[in-house]
């Protein structure tokens, strides 16, 4: 879906299927095996929980919706909502809400094989240490070129790319998280890649995710007795869970 929130880092965001609007505060009516859920027919229809390639799925955490389209020259509305998410008193609560409708013009294409984006798609970063996702592509058509482009969902993060010299566009987004980003709800962003095919363009979408894990830290004590003998004690500067200590001793030679 490719939405952002500029202001306000530390939120979340969920997605999800809801009926489209017929009018300011009137949802339309569904017909048939039609429903927000399935608004168009697919591959398994209608049943939008079959594994791939059958059924309809949709990402609640990025928005990212895949299907597998089988009736030419259909129509139709898909409704997205929004929701935006804030602790409140220790409490997750929703303290906004948007929707997007995108329709939806099913057309018989040509041969074109579509972009595709590589893995991996997640990753974990730690607090003050930057971390960088490479976007690599590839496409069968190889006379394609590629470009990519990207939604910008980390506002503090850096896109860079190879556009425009080089027939496989790759590119980079490297982020380095501090101690305020800490979060078990994984950061997402969209790449797109879209090749130059004629009169239709292919283009893939892939959501992104970093993890920001907490960085953890320790004081060391250390105190020589006697010769060969050392005494050795750590105390953990913050609760850290799965905390583990390693001791290496080396002499005066850098000896282990």
């Amino acid at each position: 879906m490719g939405v952002s929130d500029t202001i306000d880092s530390g939120d979340s965001l969920s997605y999800q299927l809801t009926a489209a609007l017929g009018g300011a505060a009137s949802s339309v009516t569904y017909s048939g095996m039609f429903a927000p859920v399935r608004p168009l027919t697919f591959f398994g229809f209608p049943n939008q929980n079959l594994s791939w390639p059958a059924g309809l799925h949709f990402d609640p955490s990025t928005g990212d919706l895949a299907c597998r389209l089988t009736s030419i020259n259909q129509v139709a509305i898909v409704a997205v909502e929004v929701k935006e998410w804030r602790k409140l008193n220790g409490v997750m609560m929703v303290i906004g809400i948007t929707r997007r409708d995108i329709p939806i013009f099913v057309i018989a294409c040509q041969n074109n094989k579509i972009p595709k984006l590589k893995p991996p798609y997640s990753s974990q970063a730690c607090v003050g240490k930057t971390t960088c996702i490479k976007i690599e592509i590839d496409d069968d058509d190889a006379n394609d070129t590629v470009r990519i482009s990207w939604n910008g969902g980390i506002p503090a993060a850096t896109f860079t790319n190879t556009n425009g010299s080089t027939r496989f566009a790759s590119g980079e987004v490297c982020w380095t998280p501090s101690k305020n980003d800490v979060s078990n709800v994984p950061y997402t962003f969209t790449i797109t890649a879209k090749d130059d095919a004629c009169p239709i363009s292919g283009t893939q979408t892939r959501a992104y995710s970093i993890f920001v894990r907490e960085t953890p830290e320790a004081e060391l004590f250390d105190t020589l007795l006697t010769c060969g003998r050392v005494a050795l004690d750590y105390q953990i500067t913050q609760n850290t869970s799965g905390f583990q200590a390693r001791y290496d001793i080396v002499d005066t030679n850098g000896k282990l």
